[in-house]
This record gives C-alpha cells, structure tokens and sequence, in this order.
C-alpha cells in the first residue's frame, strides 16, 4: 500500500509525474549467504529450494536476476507503469 499511496500522492504532485514502484525480491543466492555457512552447502540449498517450491525451476536466483527487474522498471520500456510491486521470486507467491 505504501507504494500505491506514494504513486497516487508524487503523481499527482509533480511536473511530469514520477513514477513509483517497488521491487519484492524472493531468495537470492549470493556469495555473502554462502560465505556465512548456514548450511554446509548453501548454493546446493538454494537449487534444491528452486526445484522444489518455485514454478521457475532451473537455477536458484541471483542478484542480477533482481537487478534486471530494477533495470526494466527505471527503463524508458516501463513508462507507463507506478504503484506497481514487482514480485521477482521465480513464481514462489504463486505457489
């Protein structure tokens, strides 16, 4: 709500509209978790967690995965588009 709140109130506010959106990332798989060591191997927890509780099964997600999301939304190809939350989760919330 506080995306579509802050859409409606900078739309209507600013000269042209800014546009407003977040981006909802599931689990990343990143050098900091592996290097943390919650699990002996965590990128093997990771690609086992993708196979079994995502629609997206083939790999577990990365930061450039989150970062092409981000990179669309603040793209020209996006212009038309606030109060949105983009849910990058390989499908999880759909599950």
């Amino acid at each position: 709500m506080l995306t579509k709140s802050m859409a409606l109130e900078f739309g209507e506010l600013t000269t042209p509209p800014t546009r407003v959106n977040c981006v909802c990332p599931g689990t990343v798989a990143t050098r900091i978790m592996e290097d943390a060591k919650v699990e002996p191997d965590f990128m093997q927890l990771m690609a086992t967690r993708s196979e079994t509780r995502t629609l997206l099964k083939h790999r577990a997600m990365e930061p450039p995965d989150i970062a092409n999301g981000v990179l669309f939304l603040s793209s020209p190809l996006a212009e038309m588009i606030t109060g949105t939350a983009l849910a990058i989760d390989q499908g999880l919330l759909v599950t």
